[in-house]
């Protein structure tokens, strides 16, 4: 779909690698990126947001809850790429804006393939989902497997003369001796693993036609974080240097990074040790059920209120402005 560029704001947006529809860690992260970088709008999520999959109201219910925490936070807009793990039976049903989004909620969207942005600096970004899922032969067609996890020729074709790219939001990655390293032998089947390196031979071609020299890739899909610096080539063997960050997948290390649209440098933000997150989330799960107030809250995680403003006062202070925003929300005072 031909639109004209969107103007994003110089500065700072928030990444995250595959979420697999793991709410915890979305709301982890999200508040770990305000932490890292205050005054953060945007999140760019790397595609595998795993929020819409069957359809089921759990999926929407979830959506809402990060909706509102987004509101708290002052982020304006979690925008996510399409993955190979996405609910695209139910994604076809969904109604698009004029420039192809999908919207989930008032803050919450899928970027279409092709979709282009840019800096007033001019800084050109541009989106491209999708990968091959190497474990295809064990899913169910229709319902864990679409063939829309692969863009199609003309996808591809209109991406590649899109014009340059600067910084590409993608889901798969280019090929490196650094990513390759990463990989599990084993894992999975010959046939499985042919189909994958069949999607990204033609993610590759088309990055390499589009791509500036120098050129940012940022992916998902492996799992694991990989910083390098690579060469690709398009159909015709053109050759372009790209540098290549792929986050790593929910909960772990490097799943989370902050990027500087002027520099194009990523910094990756720390999340919390799983003992203190788990615990943190639960309180943040309960404001996000009915921005209850502080007492309903402890007495729900059966601790003291002292407890409670213990646990949220060391750390993280956004934890303590969620806290009282959910209360002058509720009008309840303590």
């Amino acid at each position: 779909m031909s639109h004209e560029p969107e103007v994003v704001a110089d500065g700072s947006v928030g990444l995250l690698g595959d979420a697999h529809g793991n709410l915890d860690f979305i709301l982890s992260a999200l508040v770990a990126l305000t932490e890292a970088q205050p005054g953060i709008r945007r999140v760019w999520q790397l595609g595998d947001a795993g929020l819409v999959w069957s359809g089921h109201p759990s999926e929407r219910a979830k959506i809402a809850r990060i909706d509102s925490l987004l509101e708290m936070l002052g982020i304006d807009q979690l925008g996510c790429v399409l993955g190979n793990h996405e609910g695209y039976g139910v994604l076809a049903h969904r109604e698009s804006d004029a420039v192809g989004r999908i919207w989930l909620s008032p803050r919450i969207f899928y970027f279409p393939h092709g979709y282009r942005m840019t800096t007033p600096a001019g800084v050109a970004i541009a989106v491209l989902g999708g990968a091959g899922s190497p474990d295809r032969s064990i899913r169910t067609p229709g319902r864990s497997w679409w063939p829309e996890e692969a863009p199609d020729d003309d996808t591809l074709h209109a991406f590649a003369q899109g014009g340059p790219v600067d910084i590409l939001l993608a889901h798969d990655a280019p090929r490196s001796a650094a990513l390759t390293a990463t990989l599990t032998s084993g894992a999975f089947s010959d046939s499985g693993i042919a189909y994958a390196t069949r999607i990204q031979d033609r993610f590759q071609n088309a990055a390499a036609e589009a791509m500036s020299d120098r050129g940012l890739i940022l992916s998902g899909h492996y799992h694991q974080r990989v910083s390098t610096t690579t060469e690709i080539h398009d159909a015709e063997g053109r050759a372009v240097t790209v540098r290549s960050e792929v986050l790593a997948a929910e909960t772990q290390s490097g799943s989370v990074a902050v990027l500087n649209l002027g520099t194009q440098q990523l910094r990756d933000v720390v999340l919390l040790d799983p003992p203190v997150a788990r615990k943190r989330t639960r309180v943040l799960r309960e404001v996000l059920r009915g921005r209850a107030s502080e007492r309903d809250i402890a007495a729900r995680l059966g601790v003291t209120t002292r407890q409670l403003r213990q646990l949220r006062s060391g750390h993280l202070p956004v934890w303590s402005g969620i806290l009282e925003r959910s209360q002058a929300l509720d009008g309840d005072e303590e």
